[in-house]
């Protein structure tokens, strides 16, 4: 630089003005940070027309010379020359690369125009980032910012951040779910000859402390040099014999999805372990404030699931063995420990019996003789045995010499079982008895499994023992679906079709289905007046309890349905079929067994357990009168299943009435057994349009479903899925029953009616499922948490009138079940879909001949916007209120309902009694409560509607036109 040019900056150093910040069109912000080793820039920012820049290596600007300018000629300086330096063609400065050296302040000097220079220093900061973009835990390794640890006494745990400038300070906390909590430590810094190392130090941390405690090192990092401010451990402090702890027992089904809960509660920490092959508990899993790690050996299987569940997302014959999880919160620690065992389900899911097609059969047999029966392909090993269906029978037959097998399958881990027993009929003064070979496993409710067989036995007969066929044959396959006819529809068809058959000639009046239907809507037809049944109790009682001088039999009989409805409703599911009183007062005068009933899981072996007390009945009936003891039905019915799945297709296809001409029946099922189906009451005779034309149809749409899926089983068993396309077009609404039974005859036709249903919209299908697989396993445990799962999230569940009839459908039966099952329900809302009140049934009634129970639900709020609700159906909503066990408050939703109830004062002093909250909200903002001594609405603060108010209200309907009496 020539002496001119230093005597032009020396001029121009005594000319300019010392700013730190921004002025004359300058900012340069200090201090600005620089890291180490990289090109940075020491941003200024000025305006675009200036003079020079020059930029110096210190704040010595009156003798130091500039390392840098850059004025019209370009740039120029020894930072320059030295490639040290270089400048932005904005005029900022270029460090090349970073060193210690630059940590200190820079000058420069903006020359805008000759009179007016600007001075402005800048300090620099060099900054170096640590070796670990978080601070290290010496247990987790350099590169894990989270992990899990097993730390006992007077173990230290040291966390530091190495190499790194400036200096960062650590701390230790202990985390939980009330928040941070800082514990003692030791800190130590280091100033090492260019880079600081900052280490923190806990020694015996855990006294008195959980079992799991989860601590946090966190860093004050003002220069943002770490990516993470803190780094998680997981410590686990105490020594557990996992071995002394009883394990629970697990079966987990093979190639599916199985998780394991350690808690139900959603606790903070969790540690999954497994024992290995070495004897030694190996960690499997972690899961802990939002963290989840799992074993490099174990993630190919493993993975956590929603409340830190342990998940087999495919599970195989390794995953067998014991488990241990470790637990702790706030309040709540523990160690449980599982035994899984790997579990494989045979085809067909029930033992098969030699000479049967079916989970239900019918055996001519001798008094004594043989059975045989096996499970081919199942793991754990279970054990088999024969024995009477019901209790009652047990003296009428004996058991002896069961010689059980069991051998290893091909596949090395399932089991082949058979078991092969002699008997002896010691009664036959029924001949008939019902038996069952049944798997006994105690341990897992999921593996039971069974196969009713019905004896029909000739005194004085033997059979020879035959070998058992573990694999049904195809040909064996056609006789799967002939030998189950619902006792509790068929009572219902005989006292429907006596009553309706007298009538209906005596008054010589010619009557089709479509006009029954005029007169009675669905539900009407599932519940018959009492009185109807009277002339079928002369037929099947020695004794008439009804007579015109004493109805105190009658009420008898309404006690016994009491006490017998009772105990169906202990079953999900069931209660449906409840509603019909006939089925069980005419079982009840048959049998007489509440007390030896078994409890029902699905409909389909309920049936089963019916029909086998019907027919013992009719045919003793028949075997008094004609010497006969067999009925046709019974040995082969499957005529009549393809003519009940024909009469529902052509119901589906053109909405045509269920109905044949008697000849035409005749034809398709044959006159023997038409005529025996018809003495039954299973078809009902009406006269047709013409004199000499009988019409006939099933007696409840009901039975028609239970022959019609017979029929849909058999033929998707044996034919395959394309068969099962077939039975799409059936109404699932108003068959619904046929798709349950369908389920629960055969799992083929089960799988075949769950995979269509999963396809329909806005998730009816997922919960039509639900109801299948219980209809298909009987197993509660899958219904219980399928249910749970799927009321989980539900602020409510709402019935709305835009939903499907099947949505409303399912939804109703799947909160029926629930209540069954103590499954809490979310609050009920009935949205534009209440119809009217059923006091005598306990029900509301709904669109599109839906009810529902109160008594089922907590909470319950009707909304009608366009209806003003009478004074009557809000009193008899209220009576079915206060006859409710569960239920808590029931809200009338922007409906106009009565200004006072203070007429009704017996019905007010109920629901004071049974402490049901009754609400009104007319408009968003407007809820008023009934105050049960007055009978009128309150405010919010006790304040009575006036009428005044009230008169407000009903213009504000009127002026909206929500005004529908």
């Amino acid at each position: 630089m020539g002496i001119s040019h230093q005597f032009f900056i020396l001029y121009l150093v005594m000319s300019c003005s010392l700013v730190l910040g921004e002025e004359g069109g300058v900012l340069c912000k200090t201090p600005q940070y620089a890291e180490y080793g990289k090109t940075e820039l020491i941003n200024c920012e000025f305006e675009r027309e200036f003079y020079a820049v020059y930029w110096y290596n210190s704040t010595n600007v009156a003798t130091d010379l500039p390392i840098l300018t850059l004025d019209a000629s370009g740039k120029s300086g020894p930072g320059i020359v030295s490639r040290e330096f270089d400048v932005h063609q904005n005029g900022s400065l270029v460090i090349n690369e970073v060193t210690l050296e630059h940590d200190h302040s820079f000058t420069v000097i903006y020359v805008k125009t000759m009179a007016s220079p600007i001075e402005v220093n800048v300090l620099v900061i060099v900054t170096k980032k640590p070796t670990t973009p978080h601070p290290s835990i010496d247990k987790c390794g350099q590169e894990s910012r989270v992990c899990y640890a097993e730390i006992y006494e007077g173990s230290d745990v040291t966390c530091s951040v190495l190499n790194v400038r400036p200096s960062i300070d650590l701390y230790w906390v202990v985390r939980s779910a009330t928040g941070d909590r800082n514990i003692s430590s030791n800190t130590a810094v280091s100033d090492g000859p260019r880079f600081f190392s900052s280490q923190v130090t806990i020694s015996k941390p855990f006294n008195q402390s959980h079992i799991l405690q989860l601590l946090i090192c966190k860093a004050v990092d003002l220069y943002e040099l770490l990516e993470d401010d803190e780094s998680v451990i997981l410590v686990e402090n105490r020594r557990i014999n996992m071995s002394a702890i009883e394990p629970m027992a697990k079966l987990a089904f093979y190639s599916s999805k199985f998780s394991l809960q350690c808690v139900e509660s959603d606790l903070s920490n969790i540690v999954w372990k497994r024992k290995m092959s070495d004897g030694e508990f190996h960690n499997v899993a972690v899961s802990f404030a939002n963290e989840e790690i799992v074993g490099e050996e174990f993630k190919d299987s493993f993975e956590i699931g929603g409340q830190h569940s342990l998940v087999i997302s495919d599970v195989k014959m390794e995953h067998e063995g014991l488990y241990a999880c470790i637990y702790s919160g706030d309040r709540l620690e523990g160690t449980h420990t599982f035994e899984v065992s790997v579990a494989v389900l045979p085809e067909p899911r029930y033992p098969l019996v030699d000479g049967c097609d079916s989970q239900y059969c019918t055996k001519r047999t001798g008094t004594e003789g043989s059975l045989t029966c096996g499970i081919k392909g199942i793991r754990p090993k279970i054990s088999l045995l024969w024995k009477v269906r019901y209790l009652e029978s047990s003296p009428k037959i004996n058991f002896k010499n069961q010689k059980q097998t069991a051998i290893i399958s091909n596949d090395g881990y399932t089991y082949d079982v058979a078991l092969t027993s002699e008997y002896t009929i010691t009664d036959v003064s029924h001949r008939r008895l019902t038996i069952e070979c049944v798997v006994v496993e105690k341990e897992f409710e999921s593996l039971e499994m069974w196969t009713i067989v019905d004896l029909l036995f000739q005194n004085g007969t033997s059979v020879t023992p035959t070998a058992v066929t573990l694999q049904p044959t195809k040909s064996s396959l056609t006789w799967m679906v002939v030998f189950i006819i619902p006792f509790i529809l068929a009572i219902c068809a005989v006292s429907y079709f006596v009553y309706r058959k007298k009538k209906l000639r005596n008054a010589n009046t010619v009557v089709r289905q479509s006009d029954l239907e005029k007169q009675e809507t669905d539900q009407q037809e599932l519940e018959p007046d009492l009185q109807e049944t009277e002339p079928f109790y002369h037929e099947i009682m020695p004794e008439d309890p009804y007579t015109e001088t004493d109805g105190r039999q009658s009420n008898y009989e309404m006690e016994k349905l009491k006490e017998l409805r009772k105990r169906l409703q202990e079953a999900p599911s069931l209660d449906d079929i409840c509603q019909v009183p006939v089925f069980f007062i005419t079982f009840l005068g048959i049998t007489g067994e509440i007390d030896t009933m078994p409890k029902f899981y699905s409909v389909t072996t309920m049936f089963k357990y019916f029909i086998s007390r019907f027919f013992d009945h009719k045919r003793s009936e028949i075997s008094n009168q004609e010497n006969q003891s067999d009925l046709l039905i019974e040995s082969d019915h499957r005529k009549l299943d393809r003519f009940a799945f024909q009469g529902l297709l052509r119901h589906a296809s053109k909405r045509t009435e269920i109905m044949w001409n008697k000849e035409d029946a005749c034809k398709e099922i044959g006159e023997a057994l038409y005529q025996e189906c018809v003495d039954l009451g299973i078809l009902v005779e009406a006269e047709g349009l013409y004199d000499d034309q009988l019409e006939v149809r099933f007696c409840n749409k009901l039975i028609c479903d239970w022959y019609a899926a017979h029929y849909f089983s058999y033929r998707v068993s044996t034919y395959g899925r394309e068969d099962a396309k077939k039975y799409i077009g059936v109404d699932p609404c108003e068959h619904h029953y046929f798709h349950r039974f369908s389920c629960g005859l055969h799992l083929a036709a089960s799988e075949e009616v769950k995979k269509y249903f999963k396809k329909q919209p806005d998730g009816v299908g997922d919960r039509l499922v639900i109801l299948y697989d219980l209809e298909e396993t009987g197993n509660l445990d899958n219904t219980k948490q399928a249910l749970k799962d799927l009321f989980k999230d539900f602020k409510f569940v709402e019935i709305r009138q835009e939903d499907s009839k099947l949505f409303r459908m399912s939804t109703l039966q799947l909160c029926e079940i629930a209540h069954s099952l103590e499954i809490s329900i979310p609050p009920l809302w009935i949205t534009e879909c209440f119809i009217d009140v059923d006091i005598q049934n306990g029900y509301i009634k709904l669109k599109n001949g839906l009810t529902l129970k109160l008594e089922i639900f907590k909470e319950v709020r009707i909304e009608e916007e366009k209806k003003a609700l009478t004074e009557q159906k809000v009193c008899q909503v209220l009576e079915l209120a206060t006859k409710s066990e569960t239920l808590e408050k029931i809200v009338f939703w922007r409906s106009l309902v009565p200004e006072s109830l203070q007429e009704n004062k017996d019905l007010l002093a109920l629901l004071q009694e049974a402490q049901v909250k009754v609400q009104w909200l007319s408009k968003p903002g407007e809820l008023y409560d009934l105050n049960f001594q007055t009978g009128h609405w309150e405010m919010y603060g006790g304040q009575e509607v006036t009428e005044e108010k009230y008169a407000q209200e009903v213009n504000g309907f009127r002026a909206t036109g929500h005004y529908n009496q």
